[in-house]
């Protein structure tokens, strides 16, 4: 299932919100997780990251170490290097970004040898990271989690969330929702995540903006249901594919 060219983020979770609820009238139970690791993981991003506003980088001198610098990329996708002042930033790839710095610390530099990389420092997870994604429903703390680039699997993102409620989480109708950019629409899948399955070598493997959703096992109003995925999605960062794609927006 999947929707697409809706180029607001509110519109896309609103349209992820309404896709979960297709998925949970579906059979009660989903396909156990390493039964549908190997589809979901294959609709994983490829290709090079690209910085976002909100990143925080790290720039190293292989023969001047005093020139080490850790930046932040600015809402208007811009950071400011040592040296040389402000650069855009967001849209580019830490080799693309390299290759630019590269040439204008020739200037500056007898000779610049140097990488520009994402920081996946712990200091730097902790931070309000644009890459995140989404624990919401039958766990301790829902909400949005930073993604540092290590492997995330489903029991890593309930772990981050503190845990599910024993009495009413129904891990076997869990349900999962990505945003597909070479489509540019949803797509959603019901898991069964019991306990069992969690040990299993072939895990699904989640990515920034991939929303996690542990359902209740009984759901009353359908309304009010929907109604709760909105007001639980709205207030969460932009998914990380409209923060590269449109301008930075203050958020409360």
């Amino acid at each position: 299932m999947s929707f697409a060219h809706f180029p607001s983020s509110p519109a896309r979770l609103l349209l992820a919100a309404l896709l979960l609820l297709g998925l949970a009238s579906c059979t009660a139970s989903g396909k156990p997780i390493p039964e549908l690791a190997r589809e979901v993981n294959a609709t994983r991003q490829s290709g090079p990251t690209r910085f976002l506003p909100g990143d925080r980088l790290s720039v190293r001198f292989a023969n001047d170490p005093a020139m080490d610098q850790h930046l932040d990329v600015r809402p208007d996708g811009k950071a400011s290097f040592l040296r040389i002042g402000d650069l855009q930033v967001a849209g580019k790839s830490p080799d693309e970004l390299t290759a630019e710095l590269t040439q204008a610390y020739k200037e500056k530099l007898s000779s610049p040898i140097l990488s520009a990389n994402l920081e996946l420092s712990g200091e730097a997870a902790m931070r309000d990271n644009p890459r995140r994604f989404f624990v919401l429903g039958e766990v301790t703390f829902p909400g949005s989690f930073g993604f540092n680039g290590e492997g995330i699997t489903i029991p890593k993102a309930i772990s981050l969330a503190h845990g599910f409620n024993k009495n009413t989480a129904a891990l076997n109708s869990m349900l999962l929702v990505r945003w597909i950019s070479e489509s540019e629409g949803y797509r959603g899948w019901k898991i069964n995540a019991d306990i069992e399955y969690w040990s299993a070598q072939t895990q699904v493997l989640l990515q920034p903006g991939d929303v996690l959703y542990v359902p209740n096992t009984t759901i009353d109003k359908v309304d009010n249901w929907v109604d709760k995925y909105i007001r639980q999605l709205i207030p969460f960062p932009y998914l990380s594919y409209y923060l590269v794609n449109q301008p930075a927006t203050p958020t409360n």
